[in-house]
């Protein structure tokens, strides 16, 4: 193989393991933030809280609608 083509594979196997190894430790941070600043507790109890105020909404509906007369 060409000495330039060599060096020009390398250089793009370099890119994509460096472009690899970089998506991981940003991975690696994320989920570190999120529990530092329990972020994902945060989402869990926000959701459990959306759900409760959906029922709240169903039960207030079916009420009023069966108030009327």
């Amino acid at each position: 193989m060409d000495p330039t083509v060599e060096t020009a594979f390398s250089y793009v196997i370099s890119l994509i393991i460096l472009f690899i190894i970089s998506i991981v430790i940003f991975l690696i941070c994320r989920e570190l933030v999120c529990w530092y600043w329990k972020i994902n507790e945060r989402l869990r109890v926000q959701k459990e809280i959306s759900s409760k105020l959906d029922e709240i909404i169903r039960l207030l509906q079916n009420h009023h609608d069966s108030s009327q007369p």
